[in-house]
């Protein structure tokens, strides 16, 4: 994946704060995704794969490509708070 290129904060453009806001809005809407799929645990019971060829492969299988998902998130979270955190330094630089 491409790796985000952080803004560079001036007159022209927005300000730090509403930049930082508008990713602060981002990082909880992963947060809230990450909890929500960390809730969904029914998804993986095993009657939900019962009829599979290979319910317990299925099952795993199931599991492993959430967890991938879930860390997609995670990381996605990471990369945005460090371009958040780089936007807020160059707020502070400014001010």
């Amino acid at each position: 994946m491409t790796q985000l290129v952080v803004p560079t904060v001036n007159l022209n453009g927005n300000d730090a704060d509403d930049l930082v806001a508008q990713l602060r809005d981002v990082l909880k809407a992963l947060d809230d995704a990450n909890s929500q799929m960390g809730a969904a645990s029914d998804i993986f019971h095993g009657r939900n794969f019962q009829l599979a060829d290979d319910p317990q492969r299925a099952q795993f299988d199931a599991q492993i490509a959430w967890t991938e998902r879930r860390l997609a998130i995670i990381k996605m979270r990471d990369e945005i708070m460090e371009l958040a955190l780089a936007v807020q330094e160059q707020g502070r630089v400014r001010a």
